[in-house]
């Protein structure tokens, strides 16, 4: 099957409490990553780090397309599902799965936002509409949630969503599977696509057993990527949050416990590619602390041409209006996993 290669771009948007989503850009740099039509440049405040050496600096800025809309938006309505299943015993183990009139090939594991506290899989938005109406296959999914289930639950849900998936691929046939998910959403995006064998769950049925937890990419909107610095942002919200998911006080939680709930601490050569974005508005989660990380750990620790990054001008958590779907095509169509509309079938 031919792919198509095209040039690194992208775009994307998030919530934190109800419906979000979002897309996303290239993630190369001045000095490397594709073409010169991919540059970024140093700003005066270089992101800092104190536990690990130098990192590149932070992007530019760019002026958001629209001004930042008030919390909440408005939720669009969402069709209903074609099938609702179980892929676990506990009550928030549900999928909803969206069948596409004409299938693609792609499969996406969608993640809702919400603080790891709320939110439903109900909670979807332009990207997942936008995917589906292309051809791709959507899987919705809950997870449990805390103050009732702490870390590392949620990426245990995750993971044997994804298992799940896979199990039942006679069912509902794709070629190539991605996660994709907005705020703690794209947290556990980020965190599926760079732990693969590790944070991984047990007592799983056989079916689920003899799957892995591997994708073949990702979409991570807004998502935080580094628990060690997430709990210290200037918002009334980022330390409460980092409370309740570690089960711990950030401020003195075990060191091990906050990096292995970080994606950056995953990052490596065998990850599969990955899309950022972020609003350089966003007090909640810090694109220095966050974003510019993970883009600088697959700079140093991963595969660096894998690693996508948009950081939006104006735009704050919410991201949505500056969205331009079509900004994951590229992302996909780049890495072969989906055919340009000219191949496709039926198109």
């Amino acid at each position: 099957m031919r792919r198509l290669q095209l040039l690194h771009r992208g775009l994307i948007g998030i919530t934190i409490g109800s419906t979000l989503l979002l897309g996303l850009p290239g993630c190369g740099t001045d000095e490397s990553v594709g073409t010169a039509t991919s540059t970024r440049t140093t700003t005066t405040e270089p992101a800092v780090i104190t536990m690990d050496p130098p990192v590149r600096s932070r992007p530019p800025a760019r002026p958001a397309p629209v001004p930042p809309v008030p919390y909440p938006p408005a939720a669009d309505p969402v069709p209903p599902p074609l099938l609702t299943v179980s892929y676990g015993p506990d009550p928030a183990h549900r999928i909803d799965v969206h069948r596409p009139a004409t299938p693609n090939g792609l499969a996406v594991v969608w993640l809702h936002s919400g603080g790891w506290t709320s939110g439903t899989r109900s909670e979807m938005g332009p990207v997942v509409d936008h995917l589906r109406d292309e051809g791709a296959i959507i899987f919705s999914a809950d997870y449990r949630l805390m103050p009732e289930h702490t870390f590392p639950a949620q990426i245990h849900d995750v993971k044997r969503a994804i298992r799940y998936v896979k199990a039942h691929r006679a069912e509902y046939p794709f070629e190539t599977l991605i996660v994709a998910g907005g705020s703690s959403g794209g947290h556990l995006a980020a965190l599926a696509a760079t732990s693969a064998g590790a944070l991984e769950p047990t007592g799983l049925p056989d079916d689920l057993a003899a799957q892995d937890s591997s994708i073949d990419g990702a979409v991570s909107l807004s998502g935080i990527m580094d628990l060690t610095r997430f709990w210290t942002a200037n918002h009334g919200w980022a330390k409460p949050l980092s409370d309740g998911f570690l089960g711990c006080d950030s401020a003195t939680c075990d060191p091990a416990v906050m990096l292995d709930a970080s994606p950056t601490h995953w990052v490596g050569p065998q990850d599969p590619p990955l899309f950022v974005v972020a609003g350089a508005g966003d007090t909640l989660v810090t694109p220095t602390d966050n974003a510019d990380r993970m883009w600088d750990a697959y700079q140093r620790q991963g595969t660096p041409d894998h690693c996508w990054y948009d950081l939006l001008g104006n735009a704050e958590h919410m991201l949505y209006e500056d969205f331009d779907p079509a900004r994951v095509d590229e992302f996909l169509i780049h890495f072969g996993l989906l055919d340009p509309p000219s191949v496709r079938p039926g198109v």
